[in-house]
């Protein structure tokens, strides 16, 4: 299932890729640069926000040490020593929760006019980062998470920002407002329901 998973994010990107671009823009025209400083601001307060959450979790969902604090300097030193791990998260938090982070990364900076690539991109930099920067204060980087995080969340944000931009055609009704809300929370923060 974790192969067919990962394949069907791989080939929905390859199929996005090729498809021509529309320059019509959710916001006014910002330089790559501001939009991508603008996306990491957000993107630095929700892995606030997450970060926050699974410290409060029991140790059993997470697989973050409680004193964290105690342990950073050799968790990082082991992080960029040693090569990424297989981790046994469920399968909730591999195969929802971080393909569903990785379509925030790539929708923070795609809601606000980048491109495709640009987007793509800027969400594989945001991965390294959480798996490297973060997340390495209490674990092993991981090879499924590098995986599943910018690919399916490549897929699954192009999928919901193709779907924002159908739904503003017409303006939103209260049900797409609701979806829009669900699907691409970066769509409704950067452009509101406009």
């Amino acid at each position: 299932m974790k192969r067919i998973l990962q394949a069907g994010c791989l080939t929905a990107i390859v199929l996005f890729a090729g498809i021509p671009e529309s320059r019509a823009q959710f916001v006014k025209e910002r330089p790559f640069p501001k939009r991508a400083f603008i996306a990491s601001g957000e993107i630095f307060a929700q892995e606030a926000l997450m970060s926050g959450i699974l410290y409060l979790t029991p140790k059993e969902f997470s697989n973050w040490e409680n004193k964290f604090w105690l342990y950073w300097g050799s968790n990082l030193k082991r992080a960029y020593t040693k090569p990424p791990v297989w981790d046994k998260d469920g399968w909730a938090v591999n195969y929802v929760g971080h393909p569903l982070q990785g379509s925030y990364f790539f929708n923070s900076v795609r809601s606000q006019g980048a491109g495709f690539w640009e987007s793509a991109a800027f969400n594989v930099f945001h991965t390294l980062l959480w798996e490297y920067g973060i997340e390495a204060i209490n674990e092993q980087p991981s090879i499924n998470d590098l995986i599943t995080t910018p690919l399916c969340g490549i897929a699954f944000g192009e999928l919901a920002h193709q779907a924002a931009k159908r739904m503003k055609r017409g303006g939103f009704t209260t049900v797409e407002k609701i979806l829009v809300t669900l699907i691409d929370p970066y769509y409704v923060i950067n452009n509101g329901y406009r």
